[in-house]
C-alpha cells in the first residue's frame, strides 16, 4: 500500500460532523465556543464537544480543536482551563497560533499535542527547527508555497533534530484562499472599525469587497478563486505531506459531504493504483457545490497572476447554463399566463432561457448582467426555479425570477437540488444507527467465534489493520473485546451448528460503523455443539456495544487541578511588557530594511514579515556577508524563519511586530528562545494609525492605489525584491 495522507475535513456544527465522518474523513477540525478563528460558525460548547469527540472516536476519526486566535493576557487563564478540559474529554490535538498560548500549554499541559496554525505565518524550512524546540507536533505552513517548497518543508519537518524531535506537515487542498499571508492581515480590522480582526476570529472578509483602482475601475481585485488540488493529490502524497486539509468551517454540511467524498475517492484510487483520473462529473460537482469563478491551484505551480482572481463576483458563481432569451410578461405568457400572473404578484417574472446546461425545479439560479451592464455588483437577479416548461429549440421557461433581467443576461445554476439531496442522503438520520447505515467507509473488523460443548461460547472482536486478515494477525495480538455466552454450549440433538450460518449472523453489522468480510470472521467449533441464532445475535450486539465503548473511552489522567489553578492565578497577573517604540529607537536606532543597511544606510537592520522567495534566496546567498555586517548591531526579524540561523551565526536577534507578540507569555516564549521583543503585534494597538502594512500578498496587484467602499485610499507597492505586494 502507498502512503496516503490523512484527509482532514472542516466541521462547523453537528451536521457537518456527520457529513465529514460518513464521507470518509480521517480527521476533522472544529471550534469550541471560544478562541477560534471562525467565531461565526455554529461551533461546539464543551458538553456538545465531548459528544462530538466520542462520536468521531467511535468511528476512528480524530478531532482537532481550533485554538487559532491571538489571545489577550486576561484571556490566557481561561484558555489554559479550557485546554485542560479539551485534554480530559479526548481532543486529539489543538490548533494554535499564539506563541504565548503555545508556551503555556507546553509548560502546563505538555501531553496535549499542538498543531501550529497557518495563522502563525511559517513558510520556510529555516523556521522548522525553532518550532520543533517549542514542542510543535504538526505545522500548517502558508498557503503560498509551491510544490517544490512543500517538498523541502516536509523534508525539514520529518528530519529528526538533535533531540530526536520531528513534526508533521498539513497542507490546504480545497476551499477559500486568503489574499494576504495568514496572520499578517490588518485590513479586516481597519474596515471593521477595529472590532473585526481576522487574527481574533472575526474576519470581515475584506478580500471579498469591491475596490476602485487608480484608473477608476471598480472590481474584486483582491478576491481569489477557491483552491482545488484534486488533480495534484499524487504529487502532494509523494511530497511527504501528512495531512490534506479542506477549508470550510462556515460551509454547509452538503458542501462538506460532497468535497470530502470526492477527495476520499481519489485518495483511495491513488492508494490502489498509484495514479488518478479525475472525471468531468466530479470536477463539475465540486464547481457546483461552491466555487468562485472556477478553481485555482493557488501557488502550487508558480504565481498564477490574474488567473488567481475570482472575476466579477466574490461569491459562489456556480455553473453557467445559458442566456436569457426574453422576459415573459403576464400579457404575453400564453399557456403560462396564470403562472406569470402569479409571478407578477410576487414581483417576479418568467424567463425564457436558451440552454447550454440544465435546470430543474428547486435549483437556485443567478442571472448576471452582460455587456455594458456587467460590473462588480454581486447578485443582481435570480431565485429558485419554482416553474419549469420546455420550449422548442432547446429553450426553457423558468420562474419565479426576481430583479432586473434583460435579454442576453447570463444564467448560472448556483445550487442543484439533486446534488443537495444526494449529499444529504449521506448524513441524514434520526439516530446514530441511521447515520451509520450511510457510512461510505465502515471500519473493517476481525471476529473470532469459538464454541465447545460444555463451555460458554466466546466472541472476540478487534479492528482490522489495512490489508490485515486472520492469517496475518501477529500471535498474541490484543483483542479488546471478548464476549462469553451466559450458558455453556449444548451438544446438538440432531444437527450441529453450521459455521457458515454463524458467520452470516456475525456479519450482520448494519446500523453500526463496522463491517466484516467473510474471510475476516473465523468460526471454530468442536463439531458436536449447537448454538442458537438468538444467542449469536446477542453476543454480536453486546460485542459491538463494548467495542464502541472501548473506542470512546478517554485513557488520560486529568490535569493537576491545584497546579492548574496556581498557573491561572499567575497568568492573571501578567500584562505585556514591551518598551515603547521611541525608547527602542533611541537605544537601537531607526529600523532600516536589511538591503538598505547593507547598502550603507544608517540604522537598525530589519527583516520583513515575509521573506519567502527572492528575499530568502538573497539572504541565503549573502548570509556570511550579512552576518558580518550586522554582528555589532544585531538584527530585527519579523518572521520566525531567520531567528535560529542568525543566532547560530552569533548575531543578536530582536523581534518585531511580524512575530505577533500579543501577550506577556508570547514575549517570554521568544525571550526563552533568545529573542528580545521590541515591538508588539499590530493587534495590540488600539488604533490603526498608519502607515502600516494592511496586507502582504504574493499576488501582483495591478494598481498603484485601491479605494475601499468608505472612500479611503490605500497605497499599493511591490516590495524591494519584486515578488510581493504590500497594501498600506
Amino acid at each position: 500500500m502507498r502512503r496516503i495522507p490523512e484527509l482532514l475535513a472542516p466541521v462547523g456544527g453537528p451536521a457537518q460532523l456527520y457529513a465529514a465522518v460518513n464521507n470518509g474523513a480521517d480527521a476533522v477540525y472544529l471550534g469550541g465556543a471560544r478562541f477560534n478563528a471562525r467565531a461565526k460558525a455554529e461551533n461546539f460548547p464543551l458538553p456538545r464537544l465531548r459528544d462530538a469527540i466520542g462520536y468521531a472516536h467511535e468511528r476512528s476519526v480524530k478531532v482537532y480543536v481550533t485554538f487559532n486566535t491571538l489571545l489577550k493576557d486576561r484571556e490566557l487563564p481561561d484558555a489554559l482551563d479550557y485546554a485542560a478540559a479539551l485534554w480530559e474529554i479526548g481532543a486529539d490535538a489543538v490548533i494554535a497560533a499564539d506563541m504565548g498560548l503555545i508556551r503555556v500549554l507546553g509548560k502546563h499541559l505538555p501531553e496535549l499535542p499542538v498543531h501550529l496554525s497557518t495563522q502563525a505565518t511559517v513558510y520556510n524550512p529555516q523556521a522548522v527547527e525553532l518550532m520543533k524546540e517549542l514542542g510543535i507536533r504538526r505545522i500548517v505552513p502558508a498557503r503560498e508555497l509551491s510544490l517544490e517548497e512543500i517538498r523541502n518543508f516536509s523534508a525539514a519537518c520529518h528530519a529528526p533534530d538533535e533531540a530526536g524531535r520531528s513534526c508533521e506537515v498539513e497542507v490546504f487542498v480545497h476551499g477559500a484562499l486568503c489574499m494576504c499571508y495568514s496572520g499578517q492581515c490588518q485590513m479586516s480590522r481597519l474596515l471593521g472599525n477595529g472590532t473585526r480582526s481576522g487574527n481574533r476570529g472575526l474576519c470581515a472578509q475584506p478580500c471579498r469587497l469591491p475596490y476602485t483602482d487608480d484608473q477608476g475601475r471598480t472590481g474584486y481585485f483582491l478576491s481569489p478563486k477557491d483552491l482545488c488540488l484534486l488533480e495534484e493529490l499524487p504529487d502532494l502524497c509523494c511530497a511527504g505531506v501528512d495531512s490534506l486539509k479542506i477549508e470550510g468551517r462556515l460551509k454547509s454540511p452538503e458542501y462538506v459531504a460532497v468535497v470530502t467524498g470526492i477527495y476520499r475517492r481519489y485518495l483511495d484510487q491513488f492508494a490502489r493504483s498509484g495514479d488518478i483520473r479525475v472525471t468531468a462529473e466530479d470536477k463539475a460537482a465540486l464547481t457546483q457545490i461552491y466555487s468562485r469563478g472556477g478553481f485555482t491551484a493557488g501557488y502550487l505551480h508558480g504565481n498564477p497572476g490574474e488567473n488567481l482572481l475570482s472575476g466579477q463576483s466574490p461569491k459562489n458563481t456556480g455553473i453557467y447554463v445559458g442566456k436569457v432569451r426574453s422576459v415573459v410578461t403576464p400579457k404575453s405568457a400564453g399557456p403560462d399566463r396564470s403562472a406569470a400572473a402569479g409571478a407578477a404578484k410576487k414581483d417576479a417574472a418568467l424567463v425564457d432561457v436558451a440552454l447550454q446546461g440544465d435546470l430543474a425545479e428547486g435549483d437556485g439560479v443567478e442571472i448576471r448582467p452582460a455587456g455594458d451592464r456587467s460590473a462588480a455588483g454581486g447578485r443582481d437577479a435570480g431565485g429558485v426555479v419554482t416553474f419549469r416548461r420546455e420550449l422548442p429549440g432547446g429553450a426553457l421557461r423558468i420562474g419565479d425570477m426576481k430583479g432586473r433581467i434583460q435579454a442576453g443576461d447570463r444564467v448560472f445554476r448556483v445550487t442543484s437540488r439533486a446534488q443537495q439531496e444526494q449529499a444529504r442522503q449521506s448524513f441524514r438520520g434520526e439516530t446514530t444507527e441511521d447515520l451509520d447505515r450511510q457510512m461510505k467507509r465502515p471500519i473493517p473488523l476481525l471476529l473470532e467465534f469459538t464454541a465447545v460443548t460444555g463451555d460458554p461460547a466466546q466472541l472476540r472482536i478487534r479492528e482490522a489493520a489495512a490489508d490485515c486478515h486472520h492469517d496475518t494477525v501477529a500471535a498474541g495480538e490484543e483483542w479488546p473485546v471478548c464476549v462469553r455466552s451466559p450458558e455453556p454450549a449444548q451438544q446438538a440433538v440432531s444437527r450441529p451448528a453450521d459455521p457458515g450460518r454463524i458467520r452470516d449472523q456475525l456479519a450482520k453489522l448494519g446500523g453500526t460503523p463496522f463491517t466484516a468480510a467473510p474471510e475476516d470472521i473465523e468460526v471454530m467449533l468442536d463439531g458436536r455443539c449447537a448454538v442458537p441464532v438468538s444467542q449469536i445475535n446477542r453476543m454480536r450486539r453486546e460485542g459491538i456495544r463494548q467495542l464502541l465503548q472501548e473506542k470512546r473511552r478517554v485513557r488520560r489522567a486529568p490535569a493537576d487541578v491545584e497546579e492548574l489553578r496556581k498557573a491561572e492565578e499567575e497568568l492573571a497577573e501578567d500584562h505585556l511588557r514591551i518598551p515603547q517604540p521611541p525608547a527602542v529607537s533611541v537605544r537601537l536606532g531607526r529600523p532600516v530594511p536589511l538591503m538598505d543597511f547593507m547598502a550603507g544606510e544608517a540604522g537598525m537592520p530589519c527583516l520583513p514579515e515575509i521573506t519567502k522567495g527572492n528575499a530568502d534566496a538573497w539572504i541565503s546567498q549573502h548570509f556570511e556577508e550579512i552576518t558580518q555586517a550586522v554582528k555589532e548591531s544585531g538584527i530585527i526579524v519579523n518572521n520566525t524563519g531567520w531567528i535560529r540561523p542568525f543566532q547560530k551565526a552569533g548575531v543578536k536577534v530582536y523581534g518585531g511586530h511580524g512575530l505577533n507578540v500579543y501577550n506577556e507569555q508570547a514575549r517570554r516564549a521568544f525571550e526563552e528562545c533568545g529573542v528580545e521583543i521590541i515591538e508588539a503585534s499590530f493587534e495590540a494597538d488600539a488604533a490603526l494609525d498608519g502607515p502600516i502594512p494592511l496586507m502582504i500578498t504574493e499576488h501582483p496587484v495591478q494598481s498603484k492605489t485601491l479605494t475601499d467602499r468608505k472612500g479611503q485610499v490605500h497605497r499599493v507597492e511591490r516590495t524591494r525584491f519584486g515578488d510581493k505586494t504590500v497594501i498600506w
